[in-house]
């Protein structure tokens, strides 16, 4: 099985180097994976299935219009729909800051961090709006909170990119004034919450 393993990867990487110039054989990812077959242990995913996400659309709209919501339950559903929408983990929401947040009438904009520790940023991502769900709409939900967080705002994170300097605040911000923002563990946890829910 070895012996196949290696020859598939080597004849894949011989026809993508011939095709297109790409070689593909020094690459540390593909090592990393052919160490991982010799040694019988392959990589697998964290979790053995995934969580069914009409369950989680179902939830987020059984708590009602975004606008009534108290800012705890306000809070969760836009960390869930940005998780959604933008593939973010939870890490990138904490990254995610308000300067680099555009709202419209029929969409939203975000740059995220590539990496944790790093000032470079994601080209914008654009995000729809959906008028015949506003429950689920991160568009909605997001000029929900915004509204809702405006007067919580300090600018006193800054943010270095480039030539330029920003004074800004993370998009999402602490359960109260006083609180500070969550960390990646904490948006996890807010996460897993909602996820937990009947």
């Amino acid at each position: 099985a070895q012996g196949t393993v290696n020859s598939t990867i080597s004849a894949v990487t011989q026809a993508i180097a011939a095709t297109s110039g790409i070689n593909l054989s020094a690459s540390k990812r593909l090592q990393l994976a052919k160490r991982h077959f010799s040694q019988g242990t392959p990589r697998t995913a964290r979790y053995d299935e995934m969580f069914p996400i009409h369950t989680i659309f179902e939830t987020l709209k059984k708590w009602g219009d975004s606008d009534n919501l108290p800012m705890e339950q306000l809070r969760k559903r836009l960390i869930i729909l940005l998780k959604i929408d933008l593939m973010a983990r939870s890490h990138d929401i904490e990254r995610l800051f308000r300067c680099f947040v555009e709202v419209k009438e029929d969409h939203a904009r975000f740059r995220l961090h590539k990496t944790k520790d790093t000032t470079e940023l994601t080209p914008w991502i654009r995000v729809d709006a959906y008028p015949t769900e506003k429950k689920i709409c991160t568009v909605h939900n997001l000029t929900c909170y915004l509204s809702k967080t405006r007067a919580w705002e300090t600018e006193q994170t800054i943010i270095k990119l480039k030539r330029k300097q920003f004074h800004t605040d993370p998009l999402i911000l602490g359960a109260t004034k006083e609180c500070p923002p969550p960390k990646a563990q904490r948006i996890a946890k807010l996460s897993l919450e909602v996820m937990k829910e009947e």
